[in-house]
């Protein structure tokens, strides 16, 4: 067994990694000329007794990871920065494979119907449409373990895995077990779905900015050009951002020569990043709303400064800081190393960006108040309040989760109806709303309400873009 004096050495050194990679990324000295000259410094002293204090006190036996990954929290907290945090290896291993855009698994998309991770469907020449996995099908063991009821995230992390390796899948299709055998292969995301609307308006929708978004952009306009479309709608509408360079390129696509974002770091110097094309040859509308942050926002702030389109919706989300992340571990560190300015040199940090035709969904709770989709861009906490929380109950009232009065504050209630809601989505019940409980809300609530109500954003979009072109 390590001893204590051991774990503490390998703390100190995982600290000292960690205070050189964030004062490397934000200009910061920790430690003055003084203090850098001691032996050993304060802040090494008060580690010690720290965890030599917890350890007493406690009996608190952690690995020094454990005590490297708890002062790092500690540390990212003192920073006071929403959007600098510390990412655990799963968390670190998702935010991987959202923005290389690719990994090893068997392609199905599923979902949670009471015990059972259920199958929505399956990827167009996946290896489960291979294997004959069928929609409905639900899945009960995974290389005879049995996933009844331990929730869809866990089930998601064992059918992924390295490419060429194999799994025994056991399905309940119809209450008959079907057992299936699935070789994983590389499964690419593809975050642009485009289609055509009526009178051959193109319509486009790009649900995150990873490192194949361009690209993907950029095949979808072609095949639609191909159909002679009259005009585009493209649809950014709860799309939390993603990689700062795809949403650079995404706007030098769709407006002409000149700045399309203005980025400035934490020393203080500005860059200034230019379309050199002559933007889209079609009318183009933009559908925002209150989930769209970051580069869906560097976007949105581009074509409505540079006059290329207009912008359909509500309020974003306000998000204009750029996050650095790296590696650390088996984790990753999340931190805040610039801001950016739309090209008018407007900061839309807290703010947004206001749309030029106001347009709310057709979502109202009992009480007539209007509902929108929660933001996936931070997690909401026990202590929280604001708007954002405020409307985080109205969904949770809207679904049956809450009674009583909407306040704003994320109280004891809240905290049991969002555990509750995890419990039934087979999600960690915490009952804090982190991004994966705030997605499926956002799912919860548009399944029940856009089929009756219809889309009243995208048919203004539509309005206004016959508008145009006539």
């Amino acid at each position: 067994m390590m001893s204590m004096g051991n774990v503490k050495t390998k703390v100190a050194a995982l600290i000292l990694i960690v205070i050189l990679s964030c004062t490397a990324l934000q200009g910061l000295a920790l430690f003055t000329m003084e203090e850098e000259q001691s032996r050993p410094p304060i802040f090494y002293e008060f580690l010690d007794r720290t965890i030599d204090r917890i350890h007493e006190d406690t009996e608190r036996n952690g690995s020094a990871s454990w005590w490297a990954e708890a002062i790092v929290r500690g540390l990212l907290r003192m920073i006071d920065d929403p959007y600098s945090r510390f990412l655990d290896s799963s968390e670190y291993q998702d935010f991987l494979d959202d923005m290389i855009g690719t990994f090893g698994g068997v392609g199905v998309v599923i979902t949670q119907e009471g015990d059972y991770s259920t199958v929505v469907r399956t990827l167009p020449d996946g290896p489960a449409e291979e294997a004959g996995v069928q929609p409905g099908d639900r899945i009960y063991s995974i290389d005879n373990e049995e996933v009844v009821g331990v929730g869809l995230q866990y089930v998601s992390h064992l059918l992924k895995g390295k490419v060429g390796t194999e799994l025994d899948i056991v399905l309940l299709r119809n209450d008959v077990k079907e057992q299936v055998n699935i070789t994983r292969d590389t499964i690419r995301v593809n975050t642009v779905e485009s289609s055509l609307l009526e009178d051959h308006h193109g319509y486009v929708r790009i649900s995150l900015f990873n490192e194949h978004t361009t690209r993907n952009l950029s095949q979808a306009l072609y095949e639609l050009q191909e159909k002679n479309i009259k005009g585009v709608i493209l649809d950014l509408r709860d799309n939390p951002g993603g990689l700062l360079n795809q949403g650079i390129e995404v706007a030098k696509l769709l407006v002409p020569a000149g700045p399309v974002v203005h980025v400035e770091k934490r020393s203080g110097k500005m860059e200034t990043y230019e379309a050199k094309g002559e933007g889209l040859p079609w009318p183009l509308v933009v559908l925002v709303n209150g989930g769209s942050a970051s580069a869906s926002e560097i976007v949105a702030g581009a074509v409505r400064d540079r006059q290329a389109g207009l912008i359909v919706g509500t309020q974003t989300y306000g998000k204009g800081s750029v996050q650095s992340v790296f590696g650390l571990g088996e984790g990753g560190l999340r931190i805040t190393m610039a801001n950016y300015l739309t090209p008018n040199r407007e900061h839309i940090e807290g703010v947004g960006i206001r749309p030029d035709v106001l347009v709310y969904p057709k979502i109202t709770d009992p009480q007539g108040a209007r509902i929108e989709t929660v933001p996936v861009v931070k997690t909401l906490r026990p202590g929280d309040q604001g708007k954002e929380v405020e409307n985080l109950q109205r969904i949770l009232l809207y679904l049956g989760f809450l009674s009583g009065e909407v306040a704003g504050v994320y109280d004891q209630d809240t905290e049991e109806a969002i555990r509750e809601f995890q419990q039934l989505m087979g999600l960690s019940a915490d009952g804090t709303a982190d991004r994966e409980t705030l997605s499926e809300l956002n799912y919860a609530l548009l399944a029940q309400v856009i089929p009756s109500a219809g889309d009243a954003q995208l048919e203004k979009a539509l309005e206004m873009l016959k508008q145009k072109i006539q």
